[in-house]
């Protein structure tokens, strides 16, 4: 019988890798020149950004703009304020499995979409 698991650990540099960063590997001329280039996408990297910074236990010391920012993505979304704004989220994204924060939902629409086209590959 299946279950849900206690804990998924993810290693986000296993993967995907961005194409300017395979171009750089195969150019190694790139290398010589002192270019550097992450193996991750921008796409990833992001989305790895949204759910860290939901997750962040305190608040950061910065500029106006960030502090907004990373205040929007530790919202938690299934709770209301009647103070604050409305939320209309998909109630089958609340039970995704990254949780409730605006970060993590986000984070979990991306995931989502490439695990929903590997499981329909899989089952072909």
């Amino acid at each position: 019988d299946c279950r849900a698991p206690d804990q998924v650990k993810v290693w986000y540099q296993a993967g995907e890798l961005s194409q300017r960063y395979l171009d750089a590997v195969n150019v190694t001329a790139d290398y010589d020149n002192g270019a550097v280039v992450d193996p991750l996408s921008d796409y990833w990297a992001e989305t790895i950004a949204w759910l860290a910074t939901a997750r962040l236990e305190r608040t950061l010391c910065a500029c106006k703009n960030v502090i907004a920012l990373a205040n929007d993505l530790r919202r938690d979304v299934s709770r209301t304020d009647p103070d604050g704004p409305t939320w209309f989220v998909d109630p089958a994204e609340l039970g995704n499995p990254f949780g409730t924060l605006k970060g993590e939902i986000k984070a979990w629409r991306r995931v989502s979409k490439i695990a929903s086209v590997r499981a329909k590959v899989a089952v072909i």
